[in-house]
């Protein structure tokens, strides 16, 4: 039952913000994920450790206390701190390791285009290719991508039997779908198939009611531009990194 509330409370006080705050909000989903709150009965700082990830957003000096009070010494996690507030309250009690800020990107104004070539579903079978051009791909994500695929959206351009680009969504909220993975193979690009697939996902974030949003790594200038071309505009700061407490 406090779980529960906890839960409730938490998702009160990020729904405040339901666009910067979706990857906490859908990390609620999660019945393994466990919350915890500075104040059970009017929180200003929410963290969250769901799949080994801590991810906190609120108050600097209550997110700060949470990270103290419940994290263990000597034990690495991996870290995501919404917004930069919640960010140097982790840098004073966090040694912070590979740091990879992003840029949270929003698309409210632009209404989606019809693709101008065949958008077709992903399958299961498709996960093997996705997972070798993604960035962030290993041996151990292809169940994640698996995953994606299933529960979708998903959606992907080939040419006979083909993969030869893709788009997929990281969750949905209430509110928001987050995309991801978007990629075309080299030798396919220039055609404007990464624009198609883009459109083809915001078409169906547009019928669900839902915001399209994606994270982007602050350095990867090409994706960027792309997603600015689209309409998306950036609206929150996010870092992930590995630490662990200081002393």
């Amino acid at each position: 039952m406090k779980e529960e509330n906890s839960k409730r409370k938490a998702k009160e006080y990020l729904s405040q913000e339901p666009i910067i705050n979706s990857y906490q909000i859908a990390r609620l989903d999660d019945e393994r994920s466990e919350v915890f709150l500075d104040d059970e009965s009017d929180p200003s700082a929410v963290m969250i450790i769901s799949d080994g990830t801590v991810t906190v957003r609120g108050g600097k000096t209550a997110v700060r206390d949470s990270l103290l009070d419940h994290l263990e010494k000597d034990k690495e996690y991996r870290f995501h701190a919404v917004d930069p507030q919640s960010f140097k309250a982790v840098e004073e009690v966090i040694t912070v390791k590979d740091d990879r800020p992003t840029w949270l990107l929003i698309r409210m104004y632009e209404k989606a285009e019809e693709p101008d070539v065949e958008i077709v579903p992903l399958k299961k079978e498709d996960a093997s290719v996705i997972n070798e051009y993604w960035g962030l791909g290993s041996q151990d994500s292809m169940d994640y991508i698996k995953s994606r695929i299933e529960e979708g959206p998903a959606c992907g351009i080939k040419t006979g039997s083909e993969l030869i680009g893709w788009n997929l969504t990281h969750f949905l909220t209430d509110e928001v779908m987050v995309m991801g993975m978007l990629h075309v193979k080299e030798k396919w690009r220039r055609r404007g198939y990464a624009k198609a697939l883009a459109e083809a996902l915001c078409k169906e974030g547009e019928r669900r009611g839902l915001v399209p949003a994606v994270q982007i790594f602050k350095d990867n200038e090409a994706s960027l531009s792309l997603a600015e071309d689209l309409g998306f505009e950036i609206r929150a700061e996010h870092h992930w990194f590995g630490g662990s407490l200081k002393g």
